[in-house]
């Protein structure tokens, strides 16, 4: 994505200043970012949190971009650690894992975390629970399941994540303790490699009423195979991943990363000038949007009720 105007060039600046020489100077704050993988919603997200927070304090950022697997997401934290980092940022609940088991005692704040309380990040409270803070990822996906049942009247779902990755494999078994409560019947489907997807969507089962896309890991990478085969197979996708309506899926769920960056930028601005980051409760989306593709409705023989209609936050044509 490329970034626009002055704050753009000012971003861009700042990271290759980083990047060159990355040590913390004496009167220098120094932020580390940990962007991993190359997803829109993360640069739509950075690109305000960087804008904002260069903008309102004197600061220099040093962005990595590291592959989403643990050990170099763990490299990348021990790395923004070495460099004298005084705040490290992730975006993404791998990214936030690893960092909080090797970020100490440097403060910790995040974005686009699935469940922070769940994974110890902050308490019930939403208070930190070791030195690290940030807003959460993720919207009820009680509201997407109530829209998806009314639009296919089908209690039968899989959770398509990959089980390699540990934080698709959290979401995934929160998710089906989730709908298993709201009364459907749930498996787990491991996405294997993008040349044996077609073998998985043919075995499922005829009263599958459709899929849940655990966003991350295989199922991110290999997002246009799987819609395609949804497609062909006549098989309803659901996510709460950003952008899943526009790109094939039959409802989404999504959180807004520019209001995650913005509240990012806020959080952190508060810890650069003195505050306790363990004060700095969790905070949670509000721009929260339910999106229905009314084209993939009509591909699949599906009408959607008023009911649902009347929910929506936007509907894709």
């Amino acid at each position: 994505m490329k970034l626009r105007g002055a704050g753009g060039l000012l971003i861009i600046f700042s990271v290759l200043f980083c990047l060159a020489e990355p040590s913390a100077g004496a009167d220098q704050c120094l932020i580390s970012v940990i962007k991993p993988g190359n997803r829109p919603h993360l640069e739509l997200l950075h690109q305000k949190f960087s804008g904002q927070l260069l903008a309102t304090v004197p600061c220099r950022i040093y962005l990595q971009s590291p592959n989403a697997d643990e050990m170099s997401l763990r490299n990348s934290v021990r790395k923004a650690v070495a460099v004298g980092s005084n705040l490290i940022v992730t975006y993404g609940t791998g990214a936030t894992l690893a960092a909080k088991y090797e970020s100490d005692p440097v403060p910790l704040l995040f974005a686009d975390v699935y469940d922070p309380v769940s994974l110890d990040l902050v308490s019930a409270k939403g208070f930190p629970l070791q030195g690290s803070s940030g807003i959460r990822g993720d919207a009820p996906v009680q509201t997407l399941l109530k829209a998806f049942l009314e639009t296919t009247g089908n209690k039968q779902l899989a959770i398509l994540y990959d089980s390699d990755d540990q934080a698709s494999t959290l979401q995934a078994n929160s998710l089906k303790e989730i709908a298993k409560r709201k009364g459907f019947s749930v498996f787990l489907l491991p996405a294997p490699p993008e040349r044996q997807m077609q073998a998985v969507f043919k075995e499922l089962q005829p009263d599958v009423g459709g899929v849940l896309l655990v966003q991350g890991g295989r199922v991110s990478i290999d997002s246009d195979s799987i819609y395609a085969l949804a497609r062909e197979k006549g098989i309803p996708l659901i996510s709460q991943g950003y952008g899943s309506a526009d790109q094939g899926c039959l409802i989404s769920l999504e959180t807004d990363p520019l209001e995650q960056g913005e509240a990012l930028a806020a959080m952190a601005t508060e810890v650069i000038n003195g505050g306790d980051p363990r004060q700095i409760r969790l905070v949670l989306p509000k721009k929260v949007s339910l999106i229905v593709n009314l084209s993939v409705a009509e591909q699949l023989g599906l009408k959607v009720p008023f009911d649902v209609l009347s929910m929506v936050t936007r509907v894709v044509h």
